[in-house]
């Protein structure tokens, strides 16, 4: 869940760098609410390359806004690199950061988080799909991004382990791992 409680808190999208030919395509959608008012709203804009640009705006006083959904479409003619980020004030946090093939969007859904899916509405990555949406791969990936989490399974049956993932301040950890 993302929320945004103060006038001072806004949501942002930035690139990496410069695009090579389209900016990236984002839509959003959130509620305000008060103690007293529950408003849905939505929003949508293009990316403008390594300069942040804000895709929620701050609330007013004493309202929040959740956001409920998020899309960064890559239209561009080469891959990109996305950051979502918080803008508190003067203090900027970096929420995730994706790579993005051309084609590729980045969703984010309260509720699941964020994912990307190929440019075929498929979950990226290889490998056969599980009903929650997680890939579960058959290799760990060769250069995972940081703040990034997959599932891989190796061996062959009767010992089969699968393990959750997690590439973290550019280590990578094994959150949960079971033999079947």
């Amino acid at each position: 869940m993302i929320i945004l409680d103060s006038p001072l808190r806004s949501l942002e999208i930035k690139l990496a760098g410069a695009v090579t030919t389209n900016e990236l395509e984002w839509v959003v959608s959130y509620v305000e609410m008060t103690t007293t008012t529950f408003v849905s709203a939505a929003g949508d804009g293009v990316s403008n390359g390594a300069t942040a640009v804000v895709a929620v705006a701050a609330p007013a006083l004493g309202a929040q806004r959740q956001i409920k959904f998020l899309t960064v479409l890559n239209v561009d003619t080469v891959a990109a690199t996305v950051t979502v980020q918080y803008h508190d004030n003067a203090v900027v946090r970096r929420i995730v950061t994706f790579d993005l093939p051309i084609g590729a969007v980045l969703v984010y859904t309260d509720g699941e988080g964020f994912r990307v899916l190929d440019s075929t509405g498929a979950v990226a990555g290889s490998g056969s799909s599980s009903s929650s949406g997680l890939t579960l791969l058959t290799a760990d990936p060769t250069s995972p991004s940081d703040d990034t989490w997959w599932a891989v399974r190796t061996g062959v049956s009767p010992t089969e382990t699968v393990a959750v993932k997690a590439r973290i301040g550019g280590a990578t950890y094994t959150i949960a791992s079971i033999t079947i």
